[in-house]
């Protein structure tokens, strides 16, 4: 579905952060962060993707750069439209 789907789907950026993060979940980081970076790219105004990005690098004991994906998505939901 995902390869079929056009890139202004709308669900296409959340389908691709929830198949990212679970790979992320399945010790597969690589796969799940390229992944959530195409949802990012998709759609970079939005917050969503950016908070697995985040986990992964407080769990990767990576601080500075979890912090900073925790800001991009917090500033992008504050500035989201719905």
């Amino acid at each position: 579905m995902i390869e079929r789907a056009p890139l202004d789907f709308r669900l296409l950026p959340e389908i691709l952060t929830k198949k990212g993060d679970t790979l992320i979940r399945l010790d597969r980081a690589g796969e799940g962060m390229l992944e959530i970076q195409r949802a990012i790219k998709i759609k970079p105004d939005t917050g969503r993707p950016k908070l697995p990005m985040s986990d992964y690098y407080r769990e990767t004991r990576q601080f500075a750069k979890a912090r900073e994906w925790l800001d991009k998505g917090l500033s992008a939901a504050r500035t989201q439209r719905y």
